[in-house]
């Protein structure tokens, strides 16, 4: 599902995240944590600063696999899951930047156990700079091209402040107005560890809680519904961005599930 904060691990299988995931940059939090891959969570888009170049646009893209498709610890899709992402942006100031991302989940194994539909989200984003303080607000759409999908298309309002401080917390609130009329709420931290002894290899350990409010339907009752921990990497071959991931989402409703997912993001900026 869009911004938008998602993804689940089987075993090792490759993954691929744009600005989400974790909301660490162009990693997509995501959702690292538990969203979707797109543009909020991530990770899912990180603002799109001047570049040294002084241009004021930038555009992100990302490639890759994963094991499983998890959203806010539901598992949408037990196989593996291609999932590419595009986010353009323009820097307004340089504390500003407006955004928009796309999101696609294609499945790659075909119907498992009875799942099988496609996913396009789509998120427009503002994101604010106050010193160590970045505020975002924005909208998401998620969409079921599929004739036959089982879910219907619905939308949020969103925003979220993360902070560029010691273990990098970051909250984020999601409003369902169109289907669910329900509140979702992610707290994640994460902290970034580089070892140049090791010839730079860096690991990024994170952890998320994801909360419901509203009697949404999706599970059983409002409240904490999962946690949500892992890693990534970082890596690059030239402009090629690299970015393998290993997350363990653990149940608290009894709608959601136990899963251990992993991917690989293949993210280039222009």
């Amino acid at each position: 599902m869009g911004q938008g904060l998602s993804k689940h691990f089987i075993a090792l299988s490759f993954g691929f995240l744009l600005t989400s995931a974790i909301h660490s940059p162009t990693v997509r939090a995501e959702d690292i944590p538990s969203s979707p891959p797109n543009a909020t969570d991530n990770p899912e888009a990180q603002p799109a600063s001047t570049t040294p170049s002084g241009n004021r646009v930038l555009i992100d893209t990302s490639l890759g696999v994963f094991s499983d498709y998890v959203f806010r610890g539901l598992e949408r899709y037990p196989g593996l899951s291609f999932q590419p992402s595009a986010t353009a942006g323009y820097s307004l100031s340089d504390e500003s930047v407006i955004s928009a991302n796309l999101w696609l989940h294609l499945p790659l194994d075909g119907e498992v156990e009875g799942h099988e539909f496609s996913e396009l989200d789509g998120t427009l984003i503002y994101d604010l700079t106050l010193g160590p303080l970045l505020i975002s607000a924005g909208h998401v759409w998620y969409t079921f091209p599929d004739d036959d999908a089982r879910e219907d298309d619905s939308a949020e309002w969103y925003g979220s402040f993360a902070f560029d401080t010691a273990l990098n917390p970051r909250i984020a609130t999601y409003y369902d107005y169109r289907r669910y009329d329900s509140l979702f709420t992610e707290f994640s931290v994460s902290h970034h560890l580089e070892y140049s002894s090791l010839g730079g290899i860096n690991v990024t350990p994170f952890f998320a809680l994801g909360f419901s409010a509203g009697h949404d339907p999706r599970y059983t009752r409002d409240g904490l519904e999962y946690l949500t921990w892992g890693a990534y990497t970082e890596g690059s071959v030239g402009n090629l961005g690299i970015v393998p991931s290993i997350h363990f989402t653990s149940a608290i409703d009894e709608k959601t599930t136990n899963d251990l997912w992993a991917g690989v993001a293949f993210n280039y900026s222009f």
